[in-house]
């Protein structure tokens, strides 16, 4: 995909200088007033890097991704948000998360645990690092908003660590260097029931998306 459509209500989610961040970012300052704005691969993650680099608080990435209510304007997240448990919500987000942008999620497991690892689709490419905190720290915000529950990583690498104290504590965990940009879950804590599910009218059928 050479280039992936942003959904209108995108800019919303930016408590930010949008403008400004497209404008470091080389993409044309009006990109979202278009009917469908768009961004190559390179140009969204420039953006990213551009939004990030407006920040000062290490803590910000976190607070936007756990109180924007981003489930309710992105069909893909709020098929997901749906699911049964945490196991389902991954795997389901990993499946069509190309519909909303060009990142994927790469799953490792094993019967204890989970890993989800942040790919761009050409490697050449290097993710910012607010993108990836803002991805886990969307994951983490989820999962205990739909279980109730203080659910927490086992591990967290990335290849730009953050390890601020409210970062950390927020994950419950440090976060390590490494060569990739990894999130990992205790596959018990990802089989307890979502709250949504649990009071979500069943005879509504998710079959456009396949998993159960």
């Amino acid at each position: 995909m050479n280039h992936f459509i942003l959904d209108g209500r995108y800019e919303d989610l930016l408590s930010f200088n949008v403008e400004e961040a497209l404008k470091k970012a080389n993409i044309p300052e009006d990109c979202f007033k278009k009917l469908h704005p768009s961004m190559s691969e390179q140009q969204y993650y420039n953006f990213m890097a551009a939004i990030g680099d407006q920040i000062s608080d290490p803590f910000t990435p976190i607070e936007i991704a756990t109180t924007n209510p981003i489930e309710s304007f992105s069909p893909p997240i709020f098929a997901a948000y749906s699911s049964r448990n945490g196991d389902i919500f991954i795997k389901r987000l990993a499946k069509y998360k190309k519909l909303i942008g060009p990142l994927s999620f790469k799953i490792d497991e094993d019967s204890k645990q989970l890993s989800i690892t942040l790919t761009p689709s050409n490697q050449q490419y290097s993710l910012p690092s607010f993108l990836v905190l803002s991805e886990f720290a969307f994951l983490v915000g989820l999962l205990r908003k739909t279980t109730k529950e203080a659910i927490s990583p086992l591990k967290i690498t990335m290849t730009s660590p953050v390890n601020d104290e409210q970062v950390i504590n927020f994950f419950g965990c440090k976060i390590e260097s490494g060569k990739r940009n990894t999130i990992t879950f205790a596959k018990k804590d990802l089989q307890v029931n979502f709250i949504s599910y649990l009071n979500f009218p069943h005879q509504i059928s998710w079959q456009f998306f396949d998993i159960a």
